[in-house]
This record gives structure tokens, C-alpha cells and sequence, in this order.
């Protein structure tokens, strides 16, 4: 992992994580420490806007084997990252491409961490992949099942 559960942030392991030219390991810092401090064995998380993964692995480890992670991640462009990421450090949470929403939803192209999704299709967006809290609430996701 980049931290360990004291907080200290080890750099020298970030040349294993893979991520675009926006990706930098410290940008979540801040977001490992509530993980830290909140996030208990045993707990059932859904991550919202996964990008690379790494706070997705902090949780998983943090829930343990009695816990359930789901990260969503509605990006194409950083999925994959995220999924290589996963199996790289051996990260036990379920990914869904897309988005949990009652109606679909369009990614807006900025640069950074700054994309976000809309309810407003513009002339060359395409809808996400979407899926409904209760769909996810009733699905059992493996190695869980």
C-alpha cells in the first residue's frame, strides 16, 4: 500500500500503481485518512468515482473479508487503470463500470480530476452505463457470494 494505518505516505511504492498523465498517488491522501479513521472490518462501502484505485484497496483492506467494497467508476478513459491496479496489489473490491443512477448519464471531457457526469447530452456524448441502488443492494458479488 502507499500508506500504512499510522498515515505515513510511502512514496517509493507509487512506481507500482498505474494511472493516466493526470495520476498522481498523494492527490488522495486526505481520503486514506478518513478511510483510516472511519472504516472498520466488516463494513460494506460503495465508492463513488474509484479512478485509479487506490483508495478502493485502502478500503478493501480495511473491510477485511467480512466486508464488501463496490467502487464505481464512470470514466472509460481511467477504468482500465483500475483494474490493472486492483490485480496488481491484490484488491479485494468489486468494480462497476459506469454509474448508479435512475436515468442515464453523460461524461463531461475535462482534464484532471475535474470530470464530472450530467443529465445533459451534448451533440458527441454517449450515455454511461448506468445500474440502480437497488439492482446493486441485490446483487452478490464475488469472492462474497
Amino acid at each position: 500500500m502507499l500508506e500504512e494505518h499510522d498515515g505515513i505516505y510511502h512514496k517509493d511504492k507509487s512506481s507500482t500503481w498505474e494511472g493516466n498523465e493526470n495520476f498522481n498517488t498523494i492527490t488522495e491522501f486526505d481520503e486514506w485518512m478518513l478511510v483510516n479513521a472511519f472504516v472498520q472490518e466488516g463494513d460494506v462501502v460503495i465508492e463513488f468515482g474509484a479512478r485509479f484505485g487506490t483508495t478502493s484497496c485502502i478500503l478493501s483492506r480495511n473491510v477485511g473479508n467480512a466486508g464488501h467494497v463496490i467502487s464505481v467508476e464512470p470514466d472509460i478513459a481511467v477504468h482500465g487503470y483500475l483494474l490493472r491496479n486492483q490485480h496488481r496489489h491484490r484488491c479485494n473490491f468489486h468494480s462497476v463500470l459506469g454509474t448508479v443512477s435512475k436515468k442515464p448519464l453523460y461524461m463531461e471531457s475535462k482534464k484532471g480530476y475535474a470530470t464530472t457526469t450530467t443529465t445533459e447530452a451534448k451533440a458527441d456524448m454517449n450515455p454511461l452505463p448506468y445500474t440502480d441502488v437497488t439492482t446493486i443492494e441485490e446483487t452478490r458479488f464475488p469472492p462474497w457470494a
